[in-house]
């Protein structure tokens, strides 16, 4: 699936605002952070692999990924065992809407809904209410663009060794 969305995170009183891009397809996965302070960053996981790309020096660094060795505070792990607790209506970036709420490991997520039941946002609680991320969805779709999953090929990739030598392709 596709989700583009409009985050804001609120951490240690800081909020800080971002554009996403999500793509999980089988075992792809990539992520394309646009931060407000006009910084950038894009991740794809695939083939065992973990591309960091940096598009203002059109250059890409991967190193061998293992989903075992990344801790659950990953942002790229999923939540493991979510317990639905009930549902409500509740305030989300400014309008009453109706969500369902799941307790997961970590603490609590929220899922949004509009009128004709189309999910409109996210919000994730940490248990220790620590952070608390608002996602207001802008698509969700099957669908994605190609830019999110390849790399240009005018980039220069070099891979990250265990022995700190990296090799350009």
């Amino acid at each position: 699936y596709y989700m583009a969305y409009r985050s804001a995170i609120l951490i240690d009183k800081q909020v800080i605002d971002a554009d996403i891009e999500t793509v999980i397809d089988g075992d792809v996965t990539a992520i394309r952070t646009y931060l407000a302070t006009g910084e950038e960053g894009h991740m794809i996981l695939t083939d065992g692999m973990l591309f960091i790309v940096n598009h203002d020096d059109k250059t890409a660094f991967y190193m061998e990924y293992n989903e075992e060795d990344v801790d659950d505070q990953s942002v790229i792990s999923q939540p493991q065992n979510i317990t639905y607790t009930g549902e409500g209506n509740a305030e989300f970036m400014g309008e009453a809407h109706d969500y369902e709420e799941y307790q997961t490991g970590d603490g609590i997520l929220r899922f949004f809904f509009d009128e004709e039941q189309q999910m409109v946002g996210i919000t994730v609680i940490s248990d220790t209410d620590e952070a608390i991320q608002e996602m207001a969805i802008i698509e969700l779709s099957n669908a994605y663009p190609a830019y999110l999953v390849e790399i240009p090929e005018d980039y220069e990739i070099t891979v990250v060794s265990d022995d700190a030598e990296g090799n350009s392709e």
